[in-house]
């Protein structure tokens, strides 16, 4: 896996990891996964930064187009079960999709609890997932993939075992 696949990983899973409670076990593994990701490949954290401190520079001037475009994000959720009951229904996806666009549009109910030192930069990021309705190669998709595996955990403290997920 490259660097860049690597920190897209990250990303996507650092998404997951905040709207799966089940894979959640802290308040958030991003920082402890950055430590991990830098030991793994010299300069990730610095990379991570500059990335993010990129993004909130080129933010400075946007025109009334930028302002009021929504920007859609296709998704495949990823379902790896060992058991049928790991095997979440369509309508856990969905809600969980729910759950997901509420917090990035700033809709849910629970905005009144924002922390006081983020009230003020706290807003409607105009971005909203959907599921993928076609796959890389043009087949139609329910944006939904399921695969069974008789591996029966990927969670704890052990990175490179979350890793094996992937």
């Amino acid at each position: 896996m490259t660097f860049n696949q690597t920190i897209r990983t990250f990303i996507l899973a650092t998404i997951l990891w905040m709207y799966f409670p089940a894979l959640a076990q802290d308040p958030c593994g991003s920082p402890a996964y950055i430590d991990y990701l830098e030991a793994q490949f010299l300069g990730a954290k610095q990379a991570v930064t500059r990335t993010y401190m990129d993004a909130i520079s080129e933010g400075q001037a946007k025109s009334k187009f930028e302002i009021d475009t929504v920007y859609k994000i296709q998704v495949v959720f990823h379902i790896v079960y060992n058991s049928q009951i790991e095997n979440v229904s369509d309508d856990y996806v969905y809600s969980q999709l729910k759950i997901l666009n509420d917090c990035f549009r700033r809709t849910s109910a629970d905005t009144s609890e924002t922390r006081r030192i983020f009230r003020d930069v706290a807003g409607d990021a105009r971005i909203e997932f959907e599921l993928a309705q076609v796959d890389p190669i043009g087949n139609p998709s329910s944006g939904i993939v399921r695969k069974q595996t008789v591996i029966s955990s990927f969670g704890g403290g052990d990175y490179d075992l979350r890793d094996r997920v992937k």
